[in-house]
C-alpha cells in the first residue's frame, strides 16, 4: 500500500520543537471549514510512493518528525508502517489529526498509530474557535502526550510562527494573533 503525500519539508522550526522534518499527506475526508491546508483535501494529486521510499526521504538528520496533512489517519496502513520505522529512532514524533481522541480510541488501528507518536494533536479545526496558542489551530483541539518526550504545556505554549520554503514551495506554521 502506497502513501499519497504533497511534500516533505526539511528544517522546519514552526511545526514543533527543534529542527523538524514534516510530512504533509495528501487527502482529507474531514474537510474542516477554514482549514489552512485546504489544498491537501483532494485524494488525487501529490506524490504516490511506497512507505519505504518515503522513509528514505524522512530519515535525514533532524530533531524529530511532524506528520500533518491532509489527514494522515485516512491512509492508516502506510502511515502506520512509516511511524513504526520512525519510532525506532531516538527522535520525537508529533502527529496532527482532525479525528478526536474518542474516534481514535474506538479504532484499534488508529490507536496503534497514535501510540507510535510522542504527541498527537487531535480534533477538527473549528474556524469559530481559532486560538493562537502553541500547536493548536483551534481551542477545541487537544494535545495528547503519549510519551514524556514533550509535555502538553510545552507544546501548548510553543511560539507561533510562519516559514516560507522555496523547494518545495511551502508556507507553513501557525500565524500569530497579534
Amino acid at each position: 500500500m502506497n502513501l499519497r503525500y504533497r511534500s516533505i519539508l526539511h528544517k522546519s522550526e514552526v511545526n514543533g520543537p527543534g529542527s523538524r522534518t514534516v510530512l504533509f499527506t495528501q487527502g482529507c475526508r474531514l474537510r474542516c471549514p477554514g482549514c489552512q491546508n485546504e489544498s491537501l483535501w483532494p485524494t488525487e494529486g501529490g506524490l504516490l510512493e511506497s512507505p519505504e521510499t518515503v522513509l528514505e526521504k524522512l530519515l535525514v538528520p533532524c530533531d524529530g518528525w511532524t506528520i500533518s496533512g491532509g489527514e494522515p489517519l485516512d491512509q492508516l496502513t502506510p502511515i502506520t508502517l512509516i511511524l513504526e520505522r520512525l519510532r525506532e529512532e531516538d527522535r520525537g514524533i508529533i502527529l496532527f489529526t482532525g479525528y478526536t481522541i474518542d474516534v481514535i480510541g474506538m479504532s484499534l488501528l488508529m490507536s496503534h498509530a497514535a501510540c507510535l507518536c510522542d504527541a498527537v494533536v487531535t480534533g477538527p479545526f473549528l474556524k469559530d474557535e481559532v486560538c493562537h496558542r502553541g500547536l493548536r489551530g483551534s481551542s477545541n483541539q487537544i494535545i495528547k502526550c503519549i510519551t514524556d518526550r514533550y509535555s502538553a504545556r510545552e507544546l501548548d505554549e510553543y511560539p507561533h510562527g510562519i516559514e516560507i520554503h522555496a523547494d518545495p514551495a511551502v508556507i507553513t506554521g501557525f500565524p500569530g494573533g497579534d
